[in-house]
């Protein structure tokens, strides 16, 4: 596809970007068929062929490509070599779990609980013949949130009841000789966390309490006909609820919150939709990630793994693009129309390497990064890759890091939503939502370039920042409505609880 230097920026600005987007409400079952097509359509013809990676596999998309390692199966406790799916998916080919941190005190024996002067909630007492043995405290606290998962109450406020839930432990899990991914499908797993621990706020409570490290993982959860998400939510939200109604937890920029999602049968998405969730990342990153407080110590990562995918994987190194993000800035205040094209072009042009990959190991190596600390980005694509034992045994979804640790419920559930959201539309059969992801990324990156200097345009209501040029941006809302509810489909009102919840989580950790 070719665009004249003379198209005008009035014209651009009128049509939204018709120019660069017209091509995708049309292209049905090409895009399925002949996926370089779809890079041609964005990009224009390929200069050279994608070698970024180390050509291991060279196999046609349609076949399995990963038969050199075994696929976790989420569903049985065995591996099996199953095959890929040979067609895009359908939300009830779909399902989602979640991973999140956070921090238990325990209370030392003979200590004065003093440190919570007006909570409520009952405190963990460790064992007197505890008080040296870490581990036994740790399986104390890891117990007790088992239980409390066990025992807790489904039925919520809208009258969506799930299944009672099951849990187990790690420790549980090792004691009968048996593998996480044996409960993968079934259970809430509670284990210690590798990342979450006390900060000075945490330990500014004084020196009677422990601290324990906890991550719980969901079972798989699914997408049905008669409610959509809403079963699914209602046993995520259900779990955090009650945990925080029933224990001290605490989250800090330590902890964070991942999202899975894949298929139930334990497949790999099929390769096409990959590589439009792909594109649609590569777009959206800015956005998606503005989700995160640039004030929080942990903002590019330092403690948890999840950095830049547009800036960390092997396709981010091979594409200049800082110049691009420079050329759209001086583009914007040049407004000069050829500079707009060519920055636009600029900006898609990773979509080209994207579908030229030839199977989903070449494609998961694409998008993760060479070496072990951006192994895993904040869009994780890494088990497809199978670079590692962690990647060759895991389950295979696409794994969102970017949220921060949490407990809110509106938070957790607007952010499932934003995540199943894109890969639903990446599996849809016809294009028109995923037009309309790109055309508001897009759109987007103008804005997000045009005019701001550094400066602020602050929402007073809400607080939150429309707009911000660099990598200091704060909530993107015009971007982020404009993806999420224009392009996902996402409701109104369910959309704004997400942002006014992340706004007040982040005023009230400051």
């Amino acid at each position: 596809m070719s665009i004249s230097p003379e198209y005008k920026l009035s014209d651009l600005r009128r049509t939204n970007i018709r120019s660069w987007l017209s091509t995708f409400a049309s292209l049905g079952q090409r895009v399925r068929d002949n996926a370089p097509s779809f890079a041609t359509l964005i990009i224009g013809s390929p200069d050279h062929p994608n070698n970024i990676v180390d050509h291991e596999v060279h196999v046609n998309s349609d076949t399995n490509d990963d038969r050199a390692q075994p696929h976790a199966d989420l569903c049985h406790p065995s591996h099996t070599d199953a095959p890929p799916t040979s067609a895009p998916e359908t939300p009830d080919q779909l399902s989602a779990a979640i991973e999140v941190k956070f921090l238990v005190p325990v209370l030392k024996p003979g200590g004065h609980d003093n440190g919570f002067p007006s909570d409520r909630r009952p405190v963990l007492v460790a064992s007197a013949d505890d008080n040296n043995d870490l581990q036994s405290i740790f399986r104390q606290a890891h117990d007790s949130v088992a239980s409390t998962i066990r025992h807790l109450s489904l039925a919520s406020g809208s009258g969506v009841t799930a299944p009672q839930p099951q849990s187990v432990t790690l420790h549980d899990i090792v004691a009968a000789q048996r593998q996480e991914r044996d409960f993968w499908a079934t259970h809430w797993i509670v284990k210690k966390s590798n990342s979450a621990e006390p900060t000075e706020a945490e330990l500014s409570r004084g020196d009677s309490y422990i601290w324990v490290p906890v991550e719980i993982c969901s079972p798989k959860q699914h997408w049905n006909h008669s409610d959509g998400l809403e079963s699914l939510l209602s046993s995520i939200t259900s779990v955090l609820r009650s945990l925080s109604a029933h224990h001290r937890v605490t989250t800090n920029y330590t902890c964070d919150v991942h999202v899975h999602i894949g298929r139930p049968d334990g497949r790999p998405l099929h390769l096409v939709t990959l590589k439009r969730l792909a594109t649609m990342l590569w777009l959206s990153e800015d956005i998606l990630r503005s989700i995160r407080d640039p004030s929080s110590p942990n903002y590019t990562n330092i403690y948890t793994w999840g950095a830049e995918l547009t800036r960390h994987s092997r396709l981010a190194r091979s594409v200049d693009t800082t110049a691009a993000s420079d050329h759209l800035a001086q583009m914007c205040q040049t407004l000069s129309d050829a500079a707009l094209v060519d920055a636009r072009r600029r900006q898609t042009s990773p979509a080209g390497t994207i579908w030229r990959a030839p199977s989903r190991r070449e494609l998961g190596r694409l998008l993760s990064g060479s070496t072990a600390q951006y192994r895993r980005l904040g869009f994780n694509f890494s088990s497809l890759g199978e670079e590692d034992e962690r990647a060759r045994t895991g389950p295979k979804t696409v794994e969102f890091r970017v949220l921060e640790g949490t407990l809110d419920e509106d938070v957790v559930a607007g952010w499932v939503r934003v995540c199943w959201g894109l890969v639903e539309v990446a599996g849809e059969r016809v294009d028109d939502r995923y037009a309309g992801v790109v055309r508001a990324c897009l759109a987007d990156g103008i804005h997000a370039g045009r005019g701001n200097e550094g400066r602020d345009e602050e929402d007073k209501e809400e607080g939150v920042v429309k707009r911000r040029c660099g990598p200091e941006s704060y909530i993107r809302v015009e971007g982020f409505r404009a993806m999420a509810v224009d392009g996902l489909g996402i409701r109104d009102r369910e959309h704004d609880a997400f942002i006014r919840a992340l706004v007040k989580e982040r005023h009230a950790r400051r």
